[in-house]
Order: structure tokens, then sequence, then C-alpha cells
């Protein structure tokens, strides 16, 4: 199995601590980086130098920047290999729609994350090794 680096960006710590056990459950090599807010998961985005995430996953709802905003700050990135799923509370079909119409948005799930969601996630997409630097 390919090591796989996720990123978590929500501001609900429980939130967090849940989806990176079932992240761990379903692949337990993958590696996190996890962000309880969107400015700060954008600063590290934004920094050649650091190991971009194959996946993020993004909650919408969330002070000091939302979701919203960060994807609209996201689209100016030049992130190929990495792919961004809406990770959400909301199943309001308006959400999907417009979290889909970006096209730096690769998915739109609804809390809480299942294994099904990120097997099918693996398969769907390619994703390359990643070594950590310590």
């Amino acid at each position: 199995m390919r090591n796989i680096l996720a990123m978590l960006i929500d501001d609900d710590e429980t939130n967090i601590f849940i989806n990176e056990k079932i992240l761990k459950i379903a692949y337990p090599d993958m590696k996190f980086l996890s962000f309880s807010n969107a400015l700060d998961a954008l600063k590290y985005l934004s920094d050649a130098d650091k190991t971009m995430p194959d996946m993020i996953f993004l909650d919408l709802n969330m002070p000091r920047m939302n979701g919203w905003d960060f994807i609209t700050k996201y689209e100016f990135l030049n992130l190929e290999n990495t792919f961004l799923f809406v990770l959400s509370s909301s199943d309001e079909e308006i959400d999907q729609e417009r979290a889909l119409k970006s096209l730096k948005v690769n998915g739109y799930l609804s809390k809480p994350l299942m294994i099904d969601d990120i097997e099918q996630i693996i398969n769907e997409f390619d994703f390359v090794t990643v070594e950590l630097a310590a």
C-alpha cells in the first residue's frame, strides 16, 4: 500500500479525531495533516517547500474562513496531484451543487466519513507515494 497523505480541515477537533480513526482503519499507513482552521491550511498549501497532501477533506462551516472562502482561494493554487473533497454535515442539494461547480472540488461527502467512501476515493483517484520529512 502506498503511503497517502490526507489533510483534514475542520474546526471541530472531535470530527478530526473521528475522521483520522476512520481513515486509519481503512488505510493504516495513511499519514495526516490536521488543521482546525482554513487559514492555516491555506498557508500550509501555499508553501511550495511543504509536502503536499494527496487528498483534502474540507468542512464548510468554520469560523474565520469558511469552506466556501477556502475553495475560492484554493482554486488559485497550482496543486495538480491533490484532490479536494468537501466533507460536510449539510446534505442540502444546493451546497452539493455549489461545491461541485468548482473545478477543484473532486467530490462531496456527508459526515460522518465512512470506510466505503475512502475505499471508493482510493480506487477512483491515483495517489502518489509521499515521504514525510522528520
